[in-house]
């Protein structure tokens, strides 16, 4: 009996093969979704970056920033404004999170990265004066992640301009120098 197939050929390739789409950027699962701890949306961008191993600087001018401003927009000046107001603008409620939500969620074939930022408040609390205009940490909590083999990541609380400490109230919060929350700021 003779085969129609070319020879070189095999059964399985005879029927198409449909491969599931990809992503451009690997779809890392964020840190404690759907829990009050969940990582905010500027502790995903950097985790992602390490993950590429590029610099966080690298990934927002070749990826992010080109599908957020169009890809002839001179970067200049413009990616440092947005790298200054990064916190507020990918982790608050606004236009800005919405849209680096949605790049985010293209790039990596995600669907849940607007809840990285606080756009669930939209319409029952006011944008202004909503995010930290500095980035604040607890040693404590990173230092214990970072023992137990978890991933260091930035919690959305830690963004909010009303959180003046740890909420898991670590003793390095109730000492005022080794926290990154500053009590004697008004943020």
């Amino acid at each position: 009996m003779s085969s129609t197939r070319p020879v070189g050929r095999l059964a399985s390739e005879d029927t198409p093969q449909l491969l599931p789409p990809r992503s451009r950027l690997y779809p890392l699962e964020p840190v404690g979704l759907g829990t009050g701890g969940v990582e905010s949306a500027t502790s995903y961008v950097a985790r992602l970056a390490i993950a590429h191993t590029v610099s966080t600087w690298s990934l927002l001018k070749c990826e992010i920033a080109p599908l957020l401003y169009g890809p002839d927009f001179v970067f200049r000046n413009r990616l440092s404004e947005l790298v200054s107001a990064m916190g507020s603008a990918f982790n608050g409620e606004n236009t800005t999170c919405r849209k680096v939500a949605s790049i985010l969620n293209s790039l990596t074939l995600r669907t849940d990265l607007l809840s990285l930022s606080m756009a669930f408040s939209r319409g029952f609390v006011s944008p202004r004066l909503l995010m930290r205009r500095e980035q604040a940490w607890c040693p404590e909590c990173l230092s214990k992640s970072k023992s137990e083999g978890g991933p260091t990541y930035w919690p959305l609380l830690w963004n909010l301009a009303a959180v003046r400490s740890c909420p898991k109230a670590c003793a390095g919060c109730a000492r005022e120098s080794a926290c990154g929350f500053p009590s004697s700021q008004s943020s």
